[in-house]
């Protein structure tokens, strides 16, 4: 994140996806120590879902040592930011 021409052809190749599958490993307050790591947050996944026109994203890769009950609370504030998004749980599949 951060490099202008980089992001812009990220959002060219969200552009109008049915499904963003979309990295989610770190929180805001965790990438801010993070960045450069390869890694993103659900915020980030948010603002990319609005500029591709991406129908519906999924938050996947979650840090390892998360548990569930931070991912619910995560989904709960990514649910509150807007609709079309969900955090990817393991077994989880997907009708499209």
């Amino acid at each position: 994140h951060g490099d202008l021409a980089l992001d812009e052809q990220l959002v060219g190749i969200a552009a109008n996806a049915d499904l963003l599958i979309y990295d989610a490993t770190f929180t805001e307050e965790e990438m801010q120590t993070r960045r450069g790591w390869g890694h993103s947050t659900w915020p980030a996944g948010m603002r990319l879902r609005d500029r591709s026109g991406a129908k519906l994203v999924a938050f996947a890769h979650h840090e390892p040592l998360r548990i569930d009950g931070e991912l619910d609370r995560m989904a709960v504030s990514a649910a509150s930011a807007g609709v079309n998004a969900f955090f990817a749980r393991q077994g989880m599949s997907i009708d499209l």
